[in-house]
């Protein structure tokens, strides 16, 4: 996966992702390989899943925060790494990037530090030199970026303390274009890019 690919990212851990927009997204990882773009994602829930299905057959790659996770196997696909692999120098660059308030850093596994620190490469590539173009989401309340977290105080409401805090910390961070599926707004230009694709294609 070298070279200069246009990536973006699909990210979301919701577990009960609406048929209708799985099919949006998997339609739309399809328009977006055939246009050139490279997808980025965690396998986090089922909006990377529908994303990583409809992006078979382009570029792809996914950063599990562990070995195995969920359904998915590092190691078994140069598609799939895991971040505890990268480079010991990539993975302080993330904890330094990630840099999430102290309160938010408090973790009862390794596996939720681990959540939080693969955000870093997700958006800003394995060697931390490829960042995302733009980043596509299901998230049906506000964006969960820490500073939500700080006006809120530490809470254990899951709207708040999400493993996709990091990633949109980042993202905003780097004024990085989110999508938003539940967006009404952000689904017709979706749409719209999506018909268009089609009627090029054909």
């Amino acid at each position: 996966l070298k070279g200069e690919l246009m990536w973006y990212l699909g990210v979301g851990s919701i577990r009960q992702l609406p048929e209708s927009s799985k099919d949006l997204i998997a339609d739309l990882a399809r328009c977006l390989s055939k246009s050139g773009f490279s997808l980025r994602t965690g396998g986090r829930g089922e909006v990377d899943d529908a994303f990583w299905h409809g992006a078979d057959g382009g570029i792809r790659q996914m950063i599990l925060p562990i070995r195995h996770f969920r359904q998915y196997e590092s190691m078994i696909s140069p598609e799939i790494i895991s971040y505890h692999k990268l480079p010991n120098d990539i993975q302080s660059a993330a904890i330094r990037e990630c840099a999430l308030p102290a309160s938010r850093r408090k973790y009862h596994s390794k596996l939720k530090r681990a959540m939080d620190d693969v955000c870093v490469p997700l958006v800003m590539g394995e060697n931390m030199k490829a960042p995302v173009r733009f980043a596509i989401t299901y998230a049906p309340g506000p964006l969960h970026t820490p500073e939500s977290i700080n006006e809120i105080g530490v809470s254990d409401d899951p709207i708040y303390i999400t493993p996709d805090a990091a990633a949109f910390y980042l993202l905003k961070k780097m004024r990085i274009p989110v999508f938003n599926l539940t967006n009404e707004e952000h689904v017709s230009r979706i749409v719209n890019y999506i018909n268009t694709s089609k009627k090029t294609a054909v």
